[in-house]
């Protein structure tokens, strides 16, 4: 029986301990909680995207990953970006200090204690030559097959027209294994092969829009005047759709096909509905091929090599989506943010929540996996200044999506009743130390209080007692000058007695004289 309540009482210690750390279990993400302490949000290290459910990279990773795409000092000497330099004593300069350390970039080379020492000795023109060519450089990157094979350890992360763009560079890096990919756009064969498709697109979606409208003024005709009106209205407003840039395809037929049912929800002749739709659905969308238009904006664009790579890598990133709006007066504070990959920020744009969600199911899940680990970081001390984040986003969001999306922060509530009820108790076992003290401190107060009281008791005492010696030392005083003056008097009275005395002795010793001498004679 003994046994059987040790083995009770060691298995209820084991719960307590369970309890008191149950909300802070190390969460099993793959990898520990890093040792540095977080202050935003996006700075938390594989945060997964809200919308796609992705890994998103902080600004820190993307500028590291770029660092690996930098061509060194040699590569860099040979790209057609420096050419107009070849002949000048900055290239030759620069030649030299790359034949030490030919993968080391131009800026790394200019960094060394040597290279400093020598070039301060050069003209200032050369000088002005070599920084010049040294902030150029920083734009090219390692040649082209190099940095497919480095791009394609991404791939995963890249949207659909990212990935038909990097399917052509492939093909390019293949065909030119030589070069850059800012130098194989800048080919004449490769860039007006991609401008004449990307025009004859664009003159065949002006096309097809301009079909679609002659097609929908002939339905107008057909319709009452005010229906008319109606109609051209809505034809206006799809034209202002059709030339936003910020929208996807796919969205942007959506808000289309909404305008049009919305018309048609209001017009009176109710036989129209199929062939108004046919026609709308002709409306022109993805006419114009990513790939043209990515070459074709990069040579417009002189994008530096960087500035492709860039176009790749920038969509990863880690990004502040307003659940709110910026545009609709949403605020930039965390309660109105959570995290997007840069690409699903973009296809958001400014659209209402309930719409969105319509394309992207997923991201209700995604929010909450990402509102787990962020609750989690702040369970962990590795999140500081955001501990009211859990329940401010999950406010906004239901206002922003209408309630469909009804975030889980049954844990983390737990875990800050968990931290009350500790500070609850840390605080009484503090109070109660400090009443004890309180009570003892004041059982000292009042004991000196009492001394202070018999000690000013003695005080007035001691206080009558002093002016009763002080009125008799005045009297005393008193008497004592009185008698001063007295015998002051009787000094003055015995010195005339003592001169009249010594005066009668000298008249008594003269009469005594005379006697004598008279009786002598």
């Amino acid at each position: 029986m003994r046994f059987i309540d040790s083995i009770m009482q060691i298995f209820n210690h084991a719960i307590k301990i369970n309890q008191d750390n149950k909300y802070n279990k190390q969460p099993s993400f793959g990898y520990r909680l890093p040792k540095t302490i977080f202050t935003d949000i996006k700075d938390i290290p594989h945060l997964k995207c809200g919308c796609c459910g992705k890994d998103t990279f902080r600004t820190s990773d993307i500028t590291n990953l770029l660092k690996g795409f930098e061509a060194g000092s040699k590569r860099a000497l040979e790209n057609e970006a420096l050419a107009r330099f070849r002949e000048t004593e900055a290239f030759a300069f620069l030649t030299e200090l790359s034949k030490a350390n030919p993968k080391a970039t131009i800026r790394t080379l200019l960094n060394s204690k040597d290279a400093v020492e020598k070039f301060k000795d050069l003209h200032e023109r050369t000088q002005l030559d070599i920084r010049h060519m040294a902030l150029i450089s920083e734009g090219i990157t390692v040649k082209a097959p190099r940095v497919i094979a480095k791009l394609s350890k991404f791939k995963e992360y890249f949207g659909e027209d990212l990935q038909l763009v990097f399917e052509q560079m492939e093909r390019y890096a293949e065909k030119y294994p030589q070069n850059t990919f800012a130098e194989i756009f800048n080919k004449s064969e490769v860039k007006d092969f991609h401008i004449e498709r990307y025009n004859a697109s664009k003159r065949e979606k002006l096309s097809r829009q301009i079909e679609v409208f002659k097609q929908l003024k002939e339905i107008g005709n057909k319709l009452s005047p005010a229906d008319r009106a109606r109609l051209l209205k809505t034809n206006s407003d799809a034209i202002k759709l059709l030339n936003l840039g910020i929208y996807e395809p796919d969205i942007k037929k959506a808000l289309v096909d909404d305008l049009y049912l919305n018309f048609y929800k209001d017009c009176s002749n109710r036989r129209i509905k199929k062939k108004l739709m046919q026609t709308v659905a002709g409306f022109p969308y993805d006419v114009i091929s990513p790939v043209d238009s990515f070459i074709v904006k990069s040579v417009d664009k002189k994008r530096t090599d960087k500035d492709i790579v860039m176009k790749f890598l920038r969509d990863m990133q880690s990004t502040f989506e307003h659940a709110k709006p910026h545009s609709k007066q949403g605020s930039d504070d965390w309660e109105n943010g959570i995290v997007f990959c840069q690409r699903c920020n973009r296809k958001r744009a400014d659209l209402p929540y309930p719409f969105f969600l319509g394309f992207f199911p997923q991201m209700k899940k995604n929010i909450q996996q990402q509102c787990n680990k962020i609750m989690t970081f702040i369970r962990h001390g590795k999140l500081t200044g955001h501990d009211s984040y859990p329940f401010d986003i999950k406010k906004t969001l239901l206002e922003e999506t209408d309630n469909i999306i009804k975030l889980n922060i049954t844990k983390y509530l737990k875990f800050k009743e968990h931290q009350a009820e500790l500070k609850q108790k840390r605080a009484e076992s503090v109070f109660a130390n400090d009443d004890k003290w309180y009570n003892e401190i004041s059982k000292s107060l009042a004991d000196i209080d009492e001394r202070i009281a018999e000690a000013l008791k003695t005080v007035r005492q001691l206080k009558k007692t002093r002016q009763m010696i002080s009125n008799s030392v005045n009297e005393a005083a008193a008497k004592r000058e009185k008698s001063a003056l007295t015998l002051e008097g009787a000094e003055v009275i015995y010195k005339n007695a003592l001169r009249s005395l010594i005066e009668d002795g000298k008249t008594n010793k003269n009469i005594k004289c005379r006697r004598i001498k008279k009786r002598k004679d």
